[in-house]
């Protein structure tokens, strides 16, 4: 039996809030984490995955259809894994595209370095994809999904192919100037000219 029974989930009872005692964290959380970390995760990202597992049960709970099949552990577990192999996907999509990007406009020689330089040039494709205005990020997020150039028109709100090929092209392009004009990004290119 889960230490947390279904009758304790909102909209299943008189209780307003999720109550959650130490031994269904105590049981759960560590399947989480185990899953996180033996997934490329942190201890950080196993935390949130575990409070966003836990929204979307209390969300679906309060579906006057929702019907538990299985143990509350098992359903969490499920919904934890699914966020989590999602959140991979989108990382390794936007690992892949950012490769795409950078060769797009790079010299073949700075292509050539090792992996901990590789590392290095993603974690500066992810600082300067975060700070891109969010109509950029969401059609650059487009790209990176495998989206058609008609499905970045409808989801963008574009309405002629020719202006969403030179918006697409647009966004890659700031991404790609504010990431070879990083001063990290400028440090590194020396030192692989220099090894090479």
């Amino acid at each position: 039996m889960d230490p947390l029974a279904i009758s304790e989930i909102p909209g299943k009872s008189d209780s307003p809030e999720l109550k959650i005692d130490t031994g269904f964290y105590e049981t759960v959380y560590p399947l989480i984490e185990d899953l996180c970390i033996k997934n490329n995760g942190t201890i950080e990202d196993a935390k949130d995955l575990f409070q966003d597992g836990l929204l979307v049960v209390i969300k679906k709970s309060r579906n006057d259809n929702f019907k538990l099949d299985c143990k509350l552990t098992t359903y969490l577990y499920s919904i934890c894994k699914n966020i989590w192999y999602n959140e991979l996907k989108r990382r390794r999509i936007r690992k892949n595209n950012y490769s795409t990007i950078i060769k797009e406009y790079e010299p073949e020689e700075i292509m050539t370095a090792d992996e901990r330089i590789e590392e290095r040039k993603l974690e500066l494709f992810q600082k300067h994809f975060n700070n891109l205005s969010c109509s950029k990020k969401e059609i650059l997020n487009l790209c990176f999904d495998g989206k058609t150039t008609a499905e970045i028109m409808e989801s963008a709100g574009i309405r002629t192919r020719n202006y969403a090929l030179k918006k697409i092209y647009k966004c890659k392009k700031k991404l790609f100037n504010k990431i070879v004009s990083d001063l990290h990004y400028l440090r590194l290119a020396d030192n692989i000219m220099r090894f090479h």
